[in-house]
């Protein structure tokens, strides 16, 4: 039998195999949504370490549009929500260059607004504490993260601004892009306040 034969299945095998597997994970990434619906929304999220109940994300929402109606504009934003993925991560990276509130880079992100739809929030699930007088890093419990601390709420003020006026302004209150004003920036802060008075 000719080798050829032989060898030929071998290598078409191997090289599906090879550009099937990385194209398959691309795909994923790109189409990929994830199952847990919000109440009351179309919005969906994918949990890690159990964090946070669909409840507490719907209650984001509510406070953050009752804050935006009274700072912004008067506006629906179910529309919005309705269309959003949001993906929790574990712990912060760096992405290179992102920007504070005011403007100024920086390198380690809380969160990214992806695309007009879909969000990456990032939850610090653990703590310094001394032990031993010595630094130490351990898990939080879970009581302890709040999901007002993190940057859903300056998410999705990135959301809206991209959905409704056409840009996310990646600098916020910076001169490089416009949309995000001060009173935005008041959106998120009153948001997170409010969370935490309900205790989330």
């Amino acid at each position: 039998m000719d080798p050829i034969i032989i060898i030929l299945p071998i290598v078409l095998v191997a090289f599906i195999i090879a550009i099937g597997v990385p194209l398959t994970l691309t795909l994923k990434k790109l189409f990929w949504r994830p199952q847990e619906k919000i109440p009351g929304f179309e919005t969906r999220q994918a949990r890690v370490n159990g964090l946070f109940r669909p409840e507490e994300v719907a209650e984001v929402f509510h406070i953050f549009e009752e804050c935006w109606n009274k700072k912004i504009e008067k506006r629906n934003l179910k529309p919005v929500f309705d269309k959003i993925n949001i993906f929790w991560k574990n712990e912060p990276i760096d992405l290179g260059q992102e920007y504070t509130v005011n403007g100024k880079t920086f390198s380690k992100a809380t969160g990214l607004t992806r695309t007009k739809k879909d969000v990456d929030v990032w939850v610090y699930n653990t703590k310094r504490i001394q032990e031993n007088g010595q630094n130490k890093i351990v898990p939080k419990d879970r009581e302890e993260i709040k999901i007002s601390s993190t940057a859903l709420a300056h998410e999705l003020i990135h959301i809206v601004l991209w959905q409704v006026e056409g840009d996310p302004d990646a600098d916020h209150e910076g001169n490089f892009y416009t949309g995000w004003t001060k009173e935005h920036t008041d959106v998120e802060i009153e948001t997170n306040k409010r969370l935490k008075e309900k205790g989330l």
